[in-house]
């Protein structure tokens, strides 16, 4: 299953809007709808809100774990730049997303 697929079934679980969902990452529903729809993606930042609300991995949310619980293994060198991001504030976070989608933009 996609990641976009997953993100609705989980909402559907729950019987949520989209509305509720993008009040829960702090954003609009129509917000939350798009990336539900793959039209855009959600940061970091809210992907942990969610796997925390859902009680699943970010793994799982973004379809590379079958499991709700699997986690990937990292290098050590991965390991310690998502440390160092989760070290960040938020502002600091947004801008690391922001660069990062500009690269992957830029690589296309």
């Amino acid at each position: 299953m996609n990641a976009y697929k997953r993100l609705k079934s989980l909402r559907k679980s729950r019987n949520l809007s989209q509305k509720e969902m993008g009040e829960l990452i702090g954003t609009s529903g129509n917000y939350y709808g798009d990336s539900e729809n793959g039209k855009r993606d959600i940061p970091i930042s809210r992907m942990k809100i969610l796997a925390d609300y859902f009680e699943v991995s970010i793994d799982y949310l973004i379809g590379v774990a079958d499991s709700k619980t699997e986690t990937r293994q990292y290098s050590m060198s991965t390991q310690q730049m998502i440390d160092s991001y989760l070290q960040l504030s938020e502002r600091n976070k947004g801008k690391v997303e922001q660069l990062i989608a500009d690269l992957l933009e830029s690589q296309k």
